[in-house]
């Protein structure tokens, strides 16, 4: 005698939005094929949903009570870990070695003492000749020319202030530039995970095999 197993078996499929749809087949076991039941909906909007789900010579027959299974129902849901992250361009202003304007400061050079008066002294040179010998040499002079002049004996001194001129000094500006960098804005896209539930799928009706005209059951009644 063959074995008759009760157990619906799911195809099911997954499409890329991670949405599932399962469909019912034959599956073969150890001992022999067992047809799993091909579920439908009475009322249809599309027309028969036997005839457009799996194309066959079938149409939905109502069930006596809703037959229901459970399927597993998944989709893809972001998690808290961040896949690819968006960036965004932030730049400042930094400052290079290139100086563009000087601190000026003054520089003076260290007061001085310098002589004001010098000591004098009295030099006087020798008057003209006012009378000559029979050989020509001078006999007598004139009035010698004196006068008082400055020696090298400072006799008063002075405090000169140096000279002061200003040069650059520290750096008041540097040249800048700007420095840009690529900071994280955001995350952009996800890690994902699936996340699967069981979801209860009843059905009103089930596929059957459309009566042949002219068959025994036709003609019986049956």
């Amino acid at each position: 005698m063959a074995l008759t197993l009760a157990r619906w078996l799911a195809d099911c499929k997954t499409d890329n939005y991670g949405k599932q749809t399962c469909t019912y087949g034959q599956k073969c076991w150890e001992y022999e094929c067992v047809e799993i039941p091909k579920h439908c909906e009475v009322v249809y909007a599309g027309g028969d949903e036997c005839v457009t789900k799996y194309g066959k010579d079938l149409e939905c027959k109502e069930l006596k009570k809703p037959e229901c299974v459970y399927e597993k129902e998944c989709e893809y849901v972001d998690t808290g870990k961040c896949k690819e992250y968006e960036y965004q361009e932030k730049c400042i202003e930094v400052p290079t070695k290139i100086c563009l304007k000087y601190n000026q400061v003054q520089k003076c050079e260290k007061d001085r003492q310098v002589c004001k008066e010098y000591k004098q002294e009295r030099k006087c040179e020798q008057g003209k000749c006012t009378k000559y010998d029979a050989y020509g040499g001078c006999t007598a002079y004139g009035q010698a020319d004196c006068k008082y002049v400055d020696t090298d004996k400072c006799k008063v001194y002075e405090t000169v202030k140096g000279k002061c001129v200003y040069v650059s000094g520290a750096c008041k500006e540097y040249k800048k530039e700007q420095k840009c960098d690529n900071v994280k804005k955001g995350c952009k896209e996800y890690e994902q995970e699936e996340v699967c539930k069981d979801v209860k799928v009843c059905w009103t009706g089930k596929c059957v095999e459309v009566p042949k005209k002219g068959s025994y059951n036709a003609r019986h009644g049956k």
